[in-house]
């Protein structure tokens, strides 16, 4: 995959844009049914983010989203519970006053999970 060599390669370094990439490649993944791979795209966005915009930003949150909605359907739920209340407790730093919606369907995420187990 081109993505891998671009992302592996000495000389370059992670970029937002990158991390896009890695997140729409998750999407397409994740809804095609092939979860490990979605997950492990899912997860080098998360890590760029991580590394670029640090932890209390919306697109890292949304990063901990994805990869917690991975693991639920990989029947992983303890980690998935993890991952969305990562997101939720970044979320809530973010927006103080927790009226935004990505915090409701963080919060539905969890209910998810917390009915699968």
């Amino acid at each position: 995959m081109c993505l891998k060599r671009k992302y592996n390669s000495p000389q370059s370094r992670p970029s937002l844009e990158t991390a896009n990439l890695y997140d729409k490649i998750g999407n397409l993944l994740y809804q095609k049914g092939d979860y490990d791979s979605a997950l492990w795209n899912y997860q080098k966005a998360l890590s760029i983010r991580m590394s670029l915009l640090g932890g209390h930003h919306f697109d890292t949150a949304t990063s901990c989203n994805n990869v917690g909605k991975v693991l639920h359907e990989k029947g992983q739920y303890m980690e998935a519970l993890e991952r969305h209340r990562e997101a939720l407790n970044r979320l809530n730093d973010i927006y103080f006053e927790g009226d935004h919606p990505e915090i409701a369907v963080t919060h539905d995420y969890i209910g998810s999970v917390l009915m699968s187990q």
